[in-house]
């Protein structure tokens, strides 16, 4: 019509459509730090999602993640330096996805004795007391599989993928009913529950 009301696509049976596959691609996270309404920094980073297999219904993902800035730069700091050193030892990593979008399960590519091995050595070239004790937390998350499958799901691109937003019902012809999601507001903090709706 004139209107262009004609190009309007309403979900089929009140849902978006969710090709767990096409998901795969390059996603980039930037947050900005404000104080006083003024902007103090932005920190970006990258994740890179693959598509491998699908096994039983569920899907299966390499997640790397990489590109880590503050205000447009790399840091060259020691502690960023072993943050990344250490990132480079744990992924990538494999996720498990159900056919109803959510994050099952998560592996290394290596096994657990392996890593610990490669982040101890990191100890060699990082001889100070607070990345000696940084590295032996990164071991300890390590051998957590309950904390690393948390980590991941809380981080921000994965938990728009795969969170709650394809999975809400459009009741009307352009609004999803109301459902809730726990999102961390912050990389370490606890989890807050919000109300959400999607407008088309």
């Amino acid at each position: 019509s004139d209107n262009g009301d004609s190009l309007y696509y309403h979900p089929p049976q009140g849902k978006i459509a969710y090709p767990i596959p096409l998901l795969g691609g390059m996603y980039t996270v930037r947050q900005l730090k404000y104080q006083d309404g003024r902007q103090q920094a932005s920190y970006q980073y990258q994740t890179e999602l693959k598509y491998l297999r699908a096994e039983k219904d569920d899907h299966f993902f390499s997640l790397q993640i990489f590109g880590s800035r503050k205000n447009g730069e790399e840091s060259d700091s020691k502690i960023s330096s072993l943050a990344k050193a250490c990132a480079a030892i744990l992924f990538p990593v494999e996720i498990r996805v159900s056919p109803a979008a959510q994050l099952k399960d998560v592996k290394f590519y290596h096994p657990e004795s392996t890593i610990k091995n490669e982040l101890e050595a990191l100890k060699r070239y990082f001889t100070d007391d607070i990345s000696a004790s940084y590295i032996d937390q990164m071991k300890k998350k390590a051998e957590d599989k309950g904390h690393m499958l948390t980590s991941i799901r809380h981080m921000l691109p994965v938990q728009f993928l795969f969170g709650a937003f394809y999975r809400a019902k459009y009741d009307g012809w352009t609004d999803s009913g109301v459902y809730h999601e726990f999102i961390p507001w912050l990389t370490h903090a606890t989890p807050i529950r919000f109300e959400l709706y999607n407008r088309i």
